[in-house]
C-alpha cells in the first residue's frame, strides 16, 4: 500500500521538472510562435510562377550572354556584305623643298655703266639649309608639289570567297539562335527545379509544424497516463523524444528554405539573396503523352545547333578552297598633281588578275583540315541525336514512374490516417499499447513526408521531361 503512492509522487515530480510540464510547455510554444512570426516577417515578397518566368527571361545572366553572342554574329553577317560593294579610297600627299640662292649684285663701272651679276640658285638639302649659317648676299627659297589620288576597287571574282564567308556567317547566326533556344530550355529546367524545390521547402515546414503539433498532443496524452500510473516511464520519454525530433525537423526545414531561396535568387538573376516565397502548387496531372522520337529530335535545339555547325563547316571548306582560285579586280584611279591646287589630270582604268601559287601545299592542307573538321562534326551530330533520343525516352519512363508512385503513396497516406485515428482512440481506452500506437503514428509521419517528396519528384520529373523535349521557357 505504501509503495504505490511513492511511485506516483516520483512520477509526478519527474513530470513537473520536465520541459513539457505546464511552465515548460508554455516557454517552448512561446519560442516556437516567435520563430514562426520571425519566419513570416522575413518572407516579405511573394512571387508566382508567371512572375518568375518574366524576371528570369529578363535578368538571367546566362541567357543574356547568349543574346549578346547572337547580336555579335548578326553584326558580323551585316559587315560581310561590304565585299560586294566597290571599295573607294582617297590619298592626298604634298612635298615642300627648301633651298638657298644668291641675290643679284649691282655694280657701277668707271664709265658710268651699271652691270648686274648673279651666281644663280644653289639647291641644298633641307637639313643642311637649316643647319648652315646665312652669309651675306644669300637667301632661302622653297617649292611645293601636291598629289591627289582617288581610287575605286571592285572585286569581280575571288574564288567565291565572299559567298562562302557570308554563308558561314549566316549559319553561325542560325547556331546562335539555336543556342539561345537551348539556353531558354536550360533556364526553364533550372527555374522549375528552383521553384519546386522552394515550394517543397515551404510545404515541408507546414507539414513538419503539423507533425510537431500532433507530437505535442501525443506527449500530453502520454503524460496524463504516465502521471496517473497507467503508462510507464519509457513510453513517456519516447513520446518526448519524438516531440523533440519533430521540432528539429521544423528547424531543419527552415534552414533548407534559406538554401532554396538563394537558389531561386541566382536563377532569377538577382545580385543578392532576397527573402521571398513562391506561390503555387505542384502539378499532379497524370497524363503523359508518349513522344514521337524522330520528330522531337529534329525540332530539338541541340539538333538545330549541330546542323548549323555542319553547314558552317561546309562553308569553311569553300573558304579554304578559295585560296587556290585566281582573284580578278577592276581598278579605277583619278590623279591630279602639281602646285596647289593640282591641275594635271590622269585617269587610269584597269583589271588586275592575281594567280596564287600554293608553295609547300599549305592551302591544300587547309582544305583537308576543314574537311576533317566537318567529318568530325557530322559524327558528333549523329551521336548527339542518338543520345538525345535516349534521354527523351529515359525522361518519359521516369515521368511515368513518378506518376504511378504518387498515386500509390497517396493511397498509403489515406490508409495510415485511418489507422492512426483508430489507434489513438484505442490507446485512450487502453485497448492497445503505446508501442503499437507509436508505430502507426511514426508510419503516418513517414508516409506524409514521402508523399510530399513524391509530389516534388513528379514536378521535377515533368520538368526534366519537358527539358528533354526541348521546350523553352516562355513557350
Amino acid at each position: 500500500m505504501s509503495k504505490r503512492p511513492l511511485k506516483k509522487i516520483a512520477y509526478k515530480n519527474l513530470a513537473r521538472e520536465h520541459p513539457l510540464s505546464m511552465p515548460g510547455r508554455f516557454c517552448i510554444f512561446l519560442v516556437l510562435n516567435l520563430s514562426l512570426f520571425a519566419y513570416s516577417a522575413r518572407a516579405e515578397e511573394v512571387i508566382d510562377w508567371e512572375s518568375c518566368v518574366k524576371e528570369a527571361l529578363r535578368n538571367n545572366p546566362s541567357l543574356l550572354q547568349y543574346e549578346q553572342t547572337k547580336t555579335q554574329t548578326e553584326d558580323l553577317q551585316r559587315a560581310a556584305y561590304k565585299d560586294y560593294f566597290p571599295q573607294p579610297s582617297a590619298t592626298l600627299s604634298g612635298t615642300k623643298t627648301l633651298y638657298t640662292y644668291t641675290k643679284p649684285i649691282i655694280a657701277s663701272s668707271a664709265n658710268g655703266t651699271t652691270t648686274t651679276s648673279s651666281t644663280g640658285a644653289l639647291r641644298r638639302p633641307f637639313a643642311s639649309v637649316l643647319a648652315a649659317p646665312r652669309v651675306f648676299g644669300e637667301d632661302w627659297g622653297q617649292s611645293q608639289f601636291y598629289n591627289l589620288e582617288l581610287d575605286i576597287t571592285q572585286n569581280i571574282f575571288n574564288g567565291f570567297l565572299d559567298q562562302e564567308t557570308l554563308t558561314q556567317l549566316q549559319w553561325n547566326t542560325e547556331k546562335a539562335n539555336a543556342d539561345i533556344l537551348s539556353a531558354r530550355v536550360q533556364l526553364g529546367s533550372d527555374l522549375k527545379n528552383a521553384f519546386y524545390s522552394q515550394l517543397y521547402a515551404q510545404q515541408l515546414i507546414d507539414l513538419n509544424q503539423e507533425i510537431l503539433k500532433r507530437r505535442e498532443e501525443s506527449v500530453r496524452l502520454v503524460e496524463l497516463r504516465y502521471q496517473n500510473g497507467s503508462e510507464n516511464k519509457g513510453s513517456y520519454l519516447r513520446s518526448l523524444a519524438s516531440f523533440h525530433q519533430a521540432k528539429f525537423s521544423v528547424d531543419q526545414a527552415k534552414r533548407a528554405l534559406k538554401v532554396a531561396q538563394l537558389q531561386m535568387s541566382v536563377v532569377l538573376g538577382r545580385k543578392y539573396q532576397t527573402a521571398l516565397l513562391v506561390k503555387g502548387d505542384f502539378q499532379e496531372d497524370g497524363t503523359v503523352e508518349e513522344p514521337v522520337l524522330e520528330m522531337v529530335v529534329r525540332q530539338h535545339p541541340s539538333h538545330l545547333s549541330g546542323h548549323a555547325q555542319i553547314a558552317a563547316a561546309d562553308a569553311g571548306i569553300g573558304i579554304a578552297k578559295a585560296s587556290l582560285m585566281p582573284t580578278v579586280n577592276f581598278i579605277a584611279s583619278y590623279l591630279r598633281d602639281g602646285n596647289w591646287p593640282p591641275a594635271s589630270n590622269d585617269v587610269i582604268l584597269g583589271l588586275t588578275v592575281t594567280i596564287p601559287i600554293d608553295a609547300g601545299g599549305f592551302v591544300v592542307a587547309s582544305v583537308r583540315a576543314a574537311a576533317a573538321a566537318k567529318a568530325s562534326l557530322e559524327a558528333q551530330f549523329q551521336y548527339t541525336d542518338a543520345q538525345l533520343a535516349h534521354t527523351i525516352e529515359q525522361a518519359y519512363v521516369a515521368l511515368q514512374d513518378a506518376v504511378e508512385t504518387l498515386k500509390v503513396q497517396a493511397e498509403l497516406v489515406e490508409a495510415s490516417k485511418v489507422q492512426v485515428t483508430i489507434a489513438q482512440e484505442q490507446y485512450k481506452l487502453g485497448l492497445i499499447s503505446f508501442e503499437d500506437w507509436d508505430i502507426l503514428e511514426t508510419d503516418l509521419i513517414g508516409d506524409q513526408q514521402t508523399l510530399l517528396q513524391n509530389r516534388r519528384d513528379l514536378a521535377l520529373a515533368r520538368a526534366t521531361y519537358e527539358s528533354a523535349l526541348g521546350k523553352a521557357l516562355g513557350d
